[in-house]
């Protein structure tokens, strides 16, 4: 019967508190509108892919590799023109496929199992549903091999043989000012997602302890201690902002080094597989080379900074609320509030401009990754523009927290009357 009661008890205490239900229901509603909204953005990427026009130049005089690319646009619904050089192609429809001189010789070869094409994509924006580009590329190759195998039988009586011949792109991608290998691009796109999770969880957990930290300060009456010394308030502020900053990245270097342990546990038992092995260190060396050091210190320079402005954010959230049970309905909305600006800025994709810039700047926890973009397009003006505006904000946050450690409600919070409160 003790238990009994004492069971029943517990369940009430956390049905009835509002930041347990509050939870929930964020819970629920944030990774199912995510579900959503990535299932979106899939759709509209196939829609893009399955709609795009597509610049041919063709290079082969063969009058079969002109009967195959009509055959093709047909399959196509008449999405295929030809363009006099790469830049028309790029610049008129962002797709450009090159039929290469040997394209017919390879085509009707037995010592060729392959035939090559090569292919320039335009990439605008930094999102997961980027390789869906490379999609429209694939449906150019899927509707050249069914012409091929058409007008083969149909027409001219060749060797069956012939008909397992294989079409691949070499596909570079234009990014910004830069050119680079498709592959290459993808594996950036992929290790730039996993960073953005890590990163938002981080700074979602700064912004959070710090909430938390200054709520059981208020709760064990430290924190008017605290206040009643003789020490400026402005100097309160950095000194807890600093400690927030080290806190958060002690914990996150605690993480990343457990997360590397348990990819590398996972991993060994496949040590066998060279190519995989091979093809994840040649993704990040490639990431190495093409940001530099200076582009791995505006990245660390980034996460500092975030780290600062969550801190911030933190103390002026904590600074307002009056003992634990308040932190608790804060501390979710303010995790789930950041991780959501960073999957949904990355699932409907950063363009390089300067609203963007100023959006990521302001939002800040898109701005490493956002760094990663700028730096390997070359477009040096808006990672200044992200920066600046990521630096002005964050100043602001600081400011604003020095003006409310220096009024009454620091002390007291904002406090509700249990008969306001949603559950009593």
């Amino acid at each position: 019967m003790a238990f009994k009661n004492i069971l029943i008890r517990e369940i009430k205490a956390f049905i009835k508190n509002p930041a347990f239900i509050l939870m929930i229901i964020l819970m629920i509603g944030f990774y199912g509108g995510l579900g959503q909204l990535f299932s979106h953005a899939s759709q509209e990427a196939v829609k893009e892919a399955m709609t795009q026009n597509i610049g041919i130049i063709l290079l082969d005089k063969n009058n079969l590799a002109r009967e195959i690319i009509s055959h093709a646009n047909r399959t196509l619904g008449g999405r295929i023109h030809y363009v006099s050089s790469i830049n028309e192609g790029l610049n008129k429809y962002g797709v450009v496929i090159i039929i290469l001189e040997n394209f017919t010789e390879s085509l009707l070869s037995n010592k060729t199992p392959t035939v090559l094409l090569n292919s320039t994509v335009v990439i605008n924006k930094f999102s997961f549903t980027v390789s869906a580009k490379t999609g429209i590329v694939e449906a150019f190759i899927d509707a050249v091999q069914e012409a091929y195998r058409d007008i083969i039988i149909s027409k001219h009586g060749l060797e069956p043989s012939l008909l397992n011949k294989k079409i691949i792109s070499n596909t570079i991608v234009k990014v910004g000012k830069n050119y680079m290998p498709m592959t290459e691009f993808g594996t950036i796109v992929s290790i730039g997602m996993s960073f953005l999770m890590l990163l938002a969880i981080i700074i979602a957990l700064n912004a959070s302890n710090a909430v938390s930290f200054m709520a059981m300060e208020k709760t064990e009456k430290a924190f008017e201690l605290l206040l009643a010394q003789p020490i400026p308030r402005r100097t309160i502020v950095l000194g807890k902002l600093v400690a927030s900053v080290i806190a958060s990245i002690i914990m996150g270097a605690a993480y990343i080094i457990g997360l590397f342990l348990m990819i590398g546990g996972m991993t060994s038992g496949f040590s066998t597989n060279a190519t995989a092995t091979t093809g994840t260190s040649s993704g990040i060396e490639a990431i190495t080379q093409i940001i530099g050091i200076n582009g791995l210190l505006l990245m660390t320079g980034a996460l500092v900074l975030g780290l600062i402005y969550t801190g911030a954010l933190g103390l002026i959230l904590g600074s307002l609320v009056s003992d634990q049970r308040m932190a608790g309905v804060i501390v979710a909305p303010v995790m789930f509030l950041f991780m959501g600006i960073a999957f949904i800025s990355f699932s409907m994709g950063l363009q390089l401009d300067v609203l963007t810039s100023i959006w990521v700047g302001t939002t800040i926890v898109n701005l490493p990754i956002y760094t990663i973009y700028a730096l390997i397009s070359g477009s040096y003006d808006l990672i200044i523009a992200a920066y600046a505006s990521g630096i002005i904000f964050t100043v602001a946050l600081i400011a604003l927290a020095i003006w409310i450690f220096n009024k009454d409600i620091v002390i007291l919070g904002i406090r509700f009357e249990r008969k306001s409160m949603l559950f009593k």
